[in-house]
């Protein structure tokens, strides 16, 4: 009889570590397509050349990719260690990829590459292995001018992210933000993980309030150019910064929606801080809000029917939802002394704000009822300016944490915190929309 229970006891325990075992190899199966928070782990192997005279620098490609992928929430990047090193040259000494000793390397997405030189072109050849199948997920080839190959590198990052979560990569995205690393702010730009940064503007006047606009080709911002704070428009391209409104007062805080195609702002020029929205070229100007009080730093919804913004007419800064015609005006934040800059996600689910307690800034997310505050910055002072990645996993902000202010992302659960700049102060964050 004891002999029979330990026998059923231990059916049960095989039973049940076999249901645990199918749970966890569904959870793996929901990684990959992006449906859980849990990195998937992925091996980029040491890229190799195929019959080019011309070599890339050792780990140049790999390493864009192994950054953009890390960065992008849904994987984990394995350091290149003597025991992949060793698996790769195995690999390649052999033909084929040994399957199993990258499993217990413990390795779950294997990313393999070649790439030929040719007449100034690049040709990158990528293969993405499922490890734990032992199947290849997708291959592809890609083309382009030699002094591209970072662009590309990208845009094979973006394409793992999307054939494996579903997701759209954002690893060709921009971030744009002031900086006074020159001696005076000026307006520049740089690549999603902080690489390639440039100056946009060079005429030594104050900036402030940069943002996107049409088709991620031209950002906005406020100057002082003309001794006045106006509206300036310029492409990324390059070229002259063009007038878009010289209103008496500040002419600041624009936000542009690519489904209205209109410019949310707050302009002074009645006496008091209003926000307006208009076409990008300033016709058009539509008054939204009558108040005595200030209401400013307007952001409009994905959907371009609504705007969140930030007014003080019940004696102190609170954040308040509109319609896109500036009707049913409602208070979302109920609690703080002072809640402000809050920007709306690109799923239209989130609304990112910055609270002061006890003097500091910290940013925070809620629902936009104004409820599920949470938390995303603490105990390393003032973080400001939030705006959030096109794809709604991310967040750039800035913070004064290391004495002088400088741009930082996040994950919009407020873990993996990076430093994007380094030199001078940087402010006033946006992020582009995705480039197609």
């Amino acid at each position: 009889m004891i002999r029979d229970i330990n026998s059923k006891f231990f059916f049960f325990l095989m039973m049940m570590l076999l249901f645990c075992l199918l749970i966890q190899a569904q959870e793996i199966k929901l990684d990959i397509v992006g449906k859980t928070i849990r990195p998937t782990i992925v091996a980029v192997k040491r890229f190799t050349p195929e019959a080019s005279p011309k070599i890339i620098r050792p780990n140049e490609l790999e390493g864009i990719i192994e950054k953009d992928l890390d960065i992008s929430r849904f994987f984990e990047s394995q350091k290149y260690s003597n025991i992949l090193r060793l698996l790769d040259e195995s690999d390649t000494k052999n033909g084929k990829i040994n399957f199993l000793e990258w499993k217990l390397a413990g390795t779950e997405v294997l990313v393999q590459g070649t790439y030929e030189y040719k007449e100034n072109i690049i040709t990158i050849k990528i293969r993405v292995y499922d490890i734990g199948s032992a199947k290849e997920i997708f291959g592809k080839v890609y083309k382009g001018a030699d002094t591209d190959y970072q662009i590309i590198a990208h845009t094979i990052s973006d394409d793992i992210v999307y054939y494996l979560t579903g997701n759209r990569g954002i690893s060709r995205t921009k971030i744009t933000f002031i900086s006074t690393r020159d001696g005076h702010p000026e307006v520049y730009i740089m690549d999603f993980n902080g690489d390639n940064q440039g100056r946009l503007t060079s005429n030594k006047s104050v900036k402030i309030t940069p943002c996107f606009g049409t088709f991620n080709t031209e950002v906005y911002f406020t100057s002082d150019l003309e001794y006045n704070f106006n509206l300036y428009g310029l492409r990324i391209s390059g070229g002259t910064p063009w007038l878009i409104t010289r209103f008496p007062g500040p002419n600041i805080s624009p936000n542009y929606s690519s489904v209205s195609q209109k410019v949310a702002l707050s302009l002074g020029k009645d006496g008091n801080i209003e926000i307006y929205t208009m076409e990008r070229n300033g016709k058009n100007l539509t008054r939204l809000t009558y108040d005595k009080a200030i209401d400013q730093s307007p952001s409009w919804s994905p959907n371009g029917k609504e705007l969140v913004f930030t007014s003080d007419r019940t004696g102190t800064p609170q954040i308040y939802i509109m319609n896109a015609d500036g009707f049913h005006q409602r208070r979302i934040t109920f609690q703080g002394s002072y809640n402000d800059s809050s920007t709306w996600s690109p799923k239209g689910d989130l609304i990112a704000f910055v609270s002061r307690s006890a003097g500091i800034f910290n940013i925070y997310t809620m629902n936009t009822e104004g409820l599920d505050w949470r938390r995303l910055t603490m105990n390393q002072r003032n973080n400001e300016d939030p705006y959030f990645s096109p794809d709604g996993q991310h967040i750039v902000f800035s913070s004064d944490r290391s004495r002088k202010y400088q741009i930082y992302i996040m994950d919009i659960d407020g873990t993996n915190q990076r430093q994007l700049t380094f030199e001078g102060e940087n402010t006033a964050p946006s992020w582009s929309g995705f480039f197609e």
